[in-house]
């Protein structure tokens, strides 16, 4: 995580990566289990090179980064770069990937079934399903731009559930398909951005 940066000294980020990328080499050989890194908000530390508003050491980063990607090649450690802002990424780690894959923000028939999965213990009914689904359509965010922004995974996950339960916790009330409505319809989409 961003956490790889450490207190920002120099040199640091670069020895926090590289001891990632070692420990994951080390217990693979000598525990000989599967092994595998992955880097969360990848953007963030395997930015683009050589922009002027970035620190020479967040440079000096990515460098370590792609050597340390050549270094295990070979050694069967896939390395995971997850971010929703993969045209950030430095065009020499997107030379080296196997593959891109994007996953699209949930569509209807996916965002009933994200709060079916979530509220199996306390089923909802096909229609509050369906009425869940319509309160999170894509909707314009008031202040952002004109176009109508999708809601994401996490929205529906750790935003609207994750609100909904603790209304419903603090309240002493049950929690009921009309109270996740009601959070739906205060709770706007995460903005979408080119990439997204």
């Amino acid at each position: 995580s961003v956490q790889i940066r450490g207190n920002g000294l120099i040199g640091q980020l670069g020895r926090n990566i590289h001891n990632a990328f070692e420990t994951a080499v080390t217990r693979k050989r000598n525990e000989d289990i599967a092994a595998m890194l992955l880097i969360d908000e990848a953007d963030t530390i395997g930015a683009a090179r050589g922009s002027g508003q970035r620190h020479h050491e967040d440079d000096a980063g990515v460098n370590t980064i792609i050597q340390e990607i050549d270094r295990i090649r070979g050694n069967n450690i896939p390395v995971f770069f997850v971010t929703n802002r993969a045209n950030s990424l430095d065009s020499a780690i997107l030379r080296r990937t196997a593959g891109i894959y994007h996953f699209n923000r949930p569509n209807a028939e996916q965002r009933k079934e994200v709060f079916r999965r979530l509220f199996q213990e306390n089923p909802i009914s096909d229609a509050g399903l369906n009425r869940l689904a319509a309160r999170t359509e894509p909707r314009q965010i008031p202040g952002f731009d004109q176009r109508k922004h999708r809601y994401t995974y996490s929205d529906l996950t750790q935003r609207i559930a994750k609100s909904a339960i603790e209304d419903a916790v603090f309240s002493g009330q049950p929690l009921t398909a009309e109270l996740l409505e009601k959070i739906c319809a205060a709770t706007y989409p995460t903005p979408e951005f080119q990439e997204d």
